[in-house]
């Protein structure tokens, strides 16, 4: 068996910024594209007199 070896300080920081701030632009892409598609789907349902 190989040695482990654990990740330094800085490293794991480094990551875990990667990920959070990966997270809320994926979070924040997802928000918007709720919005639009509501905004679509009600749109539709206005042209065609349904709301």
């Amino acid at each position: 068996m190989n040695k482990v070896t654990f990740p330094s300080r800085d490293e794991v920081i480094s990551t875990t910024t990667v990920v959070v701030v990966a997270s809320v632009i994926f979070a924040l892409f997802l928000w918007f594209s709720d919005i639009v598609i509501i905004e679509v789907y009600e749109g539709i349902l206005r042209l065609f007199g349904r709301a």
